[in-house]
């Protein structure tokens, strides 16, 4: 009994085996630029006081603390 089950696990393995190798394994030649777009353009978002009605994300604050100044 535990030989034909043996045998038929070697057949199962093999049978896999040759499914995973008979795939064809296709090489890509496609090199895009890849990261950032070049072409893309800067958008310019219209501030609060543009347009009414219009409620957008608060401006950036710049920190009026010295970079230098740390507490210790």
């Amino acid at each position: 009994m535990t030989e034909e089950v043996k045998d038929l696990e070697k057949k199962l393995k093999k049978a896999r085996n040759e499914m995973r190798n008979s795939n064809p394994v296709n090489k890509s030649n496609q090199y895009d630029f890849i990261g950032v777009d070049p072409e893309a353009k800067k958008i310019e978002r219209p501030s609060s006081s543009d347009v009414p009605d219009y409620i957008g994300k608060p401006k950036k604050k710049v920190s009026k603390k010295l970079q230098d100044s740390l507490p210790y």
